[in-house]
């Protein structure tokens, strides 16, 4: 470009052998898609609603985990709907997780 200045050189070419890798290793191995909860996700969500009390950090904690996966926000107010519809709860319980729904 300029007079003994440094020649520009174009990026190697790959081969069709090379851009196969690559779009294989492109290739998600994960069959979670974005916007919902894994498994291990939703029982873990499960897990904390169970054990929720009205104590400010318990509800902080699950406050924070909901916000944390916020892409899947649909699956987690489903969720939280469905464990106050649980008539065995105690009413205690169910005012925490409102207190998360709410805010969720």
């Amino acid at each position: 470009m300029f007079k003994n200045g440094s020649m520009w050189k174009p990026p190697p070419q790959h081969s069709k052998t090379d851009m196969k890798i690559m779009k294989i290793a492109a290739e998600p191995t994960d069959t979670h898609k974005r916007g919902q909860l894994t498994n291990s996700q939703r029982d873990k969500l499960e897990d904390m609603l169970r054990g929720l009390t009205v104590e400010r950090q318990d509800i902080g904690n699950c406050m924070h985990w909901c916000l944390q996966h916020a892409d899947a926000a649909t699956e987690i107010v489903d969720c939280i709907s469905e464990s106050l519809s649980i008539l065995q709860t105690p009413p205690t319980v169910k005012a925490a997780r409102l207190c998360v729904d709410t805010t969720a």
